[in-house]
């Protein structure tokens, strides 16, 4: 049995990376002897599989956001290290294959002295969703690696015009207790960590908005961690919505808040892949979102839900507002939103790594 060490700084953080990379572990593990290596020694968010050893560099990733000086220096020092003691473990240990995400992680890799062609890179972000330094990377070093495992059709078909060794690998559906959804319910939910990429301030202008717009009783719930949680709190009070919209903390016991919502909205400027939207999808929740590069368009389609070109606010709106009107429209479109997740199949996923691993 072949085996793979996945190389992730933290598995702390109730991110996406963090959930698609417990994800695929849990599920190869089945295959491969798999191992999860982390820079910190944090408790993770998500579940990982007993069977599957944990180790790590006890390197602190904690990182001073407020400000950049701090944090370069901050870097710098936890690359040296992470560097220095990854030698030391690949000399102790050996893998067949080493998975990371991440320019900055592929470079420590490097650095620390592993085998290129040992080296698996799955991408998170969409092609448009790195600086200028990490595209920089991307194009300097992705070429020496095994395989670049990308989750979108639009992503692999870009960097395959640039002549790097990419896979197409489309993520597992995470395992959650999946239900139907509460056709009645008057909630419109949002998942997501609070940045700037997700809009979610965005989403409280339309919705202040529509308010006067829609029946009463509709709230929208949005769920998530992040820094831009205090400014979207004051712009609720400021703005009297308190009364109908509601902000959550990041919880392992999601499935719950898809149950009780109508359906979803999402309003991100990209998304490497979108795992909310397969996951609320699967809880047969109709999906409204901006066609931004590059997940919702390979999920969302007209029996599901509505893409809206990004920056077409008033279409975003006025859409809000058909979906809460028409109970017609999101019965029909669950049923959609169910025959869609029901033909994700992961075993023709796993066939995806098998070709990756062979």
């Amino acid at each position: 049995m072949k085996s793979i060490l996945f190389v992730i700084p933290s598995m702390a953080p109730a991110g996406g990376i963090e959930r698609v990379v417990s994800t695929i572990i849990n599920k190869i593990s089945k295959s491969y002897d798999c191992s999860i290596l982390t820079f910190d020694d944090l408790p993770y968010f998500y579940h990982v599989n007993d069977k599957i050893m944990k180790s790590s560099l006890n390197v602190d990733s904690v990182l001073d956001m407020k400000s950049r000086a701090r944090r370069i220096i901050q870097v710098s020092k936890l690359i040296l290290l992470a560097v220095i003691r990854l030698r030391k473990h690949f000399k102790n240990n050996n893998y067949d294959y080493v998975y990371t995400t991440h320019p900055l992680n592929h470079c420590i890799l490097l650095l620390a002295g592993i085998n290129h062609k040992k080296i698996v890179i799955g991408e998170h972000g969409a092609n448009n969703n790195y600086n200028l330094i990490y595209r920089l990377l991307k194009r300097v070093t992705y070429k020496y690696c095994h395989a670049y495992c990308l989750p979108t059709r639009s992503d692999y078909l870009f960097y395959r015009e640039k002549g790097l060794p990419v896979k197409y690998t489309p993520h597992y559906k995470p395992e959650l207790p999946y239900e139907m959804h509460k056709q009645n319910s008057k909630t419109i939910l949002c998942v997501g960590r609070l940045t700037a990429d997700k809009q979610h301030l965005l989403l409280l202008k339309m919705w202040k908005n529509i308010i006067n717009e829609i029946p009463f009783g509709w709230t929208l719930h949005i769920v998530g961690d992040g820094e831009l949680k205090p400014i979207l709190k004051d712009f609720i009070n400021k703005n009297g919505l308190s009364q109908s919209v509601r902000l959550s903390d990041s919880t392992k016991n999601i499935s719950k808040y898809y149950i009780d919502s109508s359906f979803f909205a999402l309003t991100s400027k990209s998304e490497g892949f979108g795992m909310v939207i397969l996951e609320a999808l699967s809880f047969g929740l109709p999906i409204i979102s901006f066609d931004c590069p590059s997940g919702p368009r390979d999920m969302i389609n007209d029996n599901n839900g509505f893409l809206i070109q990004p920056g077409d606010e008033v279409l975003y709106q006025n859409t809000l507002v058909k979906l809460i009107k028409h109970e017609k429209l999101r019965k029909s479109l669950t049923l959609g939103a169910l025959e869609f997740a029901a033909n994700w199949n992961d075993d023709n996923i796993t066939e995806h790594w098998r070709d990756v691993y062979k």
